[in-house]
């Protein structure tokens, strides 16, 4: 085993199923797969220790960040948000998302890290529970702030750069 402490999880099969669309050798498909799995520790692990842990941090990012409508919302709706959130962080969004767009998130999460899987968690969350801005502060200026806290800001990743991003998770040393 690459890593020991990765186990089977739900939705790991998605993931995998990403590399073999796009055609990638068995060895270099194990070595992105790796790879990206490096990028979230302890999803995959036992007891999803880092899963549970980041449904924490987006807790309480969605209770910093976004507007309070959407986490009154959220409570609304009496969904745990590790049950909400599952499909997202577990399957890296490969189940539910276009390949392309999921490709361009694993680009983002090769390039910058984690901070990409919170942001597009937020940016979903902003679109299927809309709020209509009641006097709040703007939400732009929040976003703004999570970037450079996260280390995003001034950082773009060109829809085109994909294929560089690949090719350096590829051929990294596992």
């Amino acid at each position: 085993a690459k890593d020991p402490v990765v186990g089977y999880c739900q939705g790991l099969n998605n993931v995998a199923a990403v590399f073999v669309l796009l055609r990638f050798d068995e060895a270099t498909a194990l070595r992105g797969l790796c790879t990206l799995l490096q990028s979230c520790p302890g999803y995959h692990a036992p007891g999803l220790r880092g899963y549970l842990r980041d449904v924490v941090v987006v807790d309480a990012l969605v209770r910093q960040i976004l507007p309070a409508g959407i986490h009154l919302r959220l409570q609304s709706l009496e969904i745990p948000l590790d049950i909400l959130a599952s499909d997202h962080f577990l399957s890296l969004t490969s189940r539910t998302w276009p390949l392309s767009a999921t490709v361009q998130l694993w680009d983002v999460i090769f390039a910058e890290g984690q901070p990409a899987l919170f942001a597009s968690f937020l940016a979903l969350l902003l679109i299927y529970l809309p709020e209509v801005n009641n006097g709040e502060e703007p939400l732009l200026p929040k976003l703004v702030e999570f970037k450079m806290a996260s280390g995003l800001m001034g950082k773009s990743v060109a829809s085109d750069s994909a294929p560089g991003s690949w090719k350096r998770a590829a051929n990294c040393e596992i």
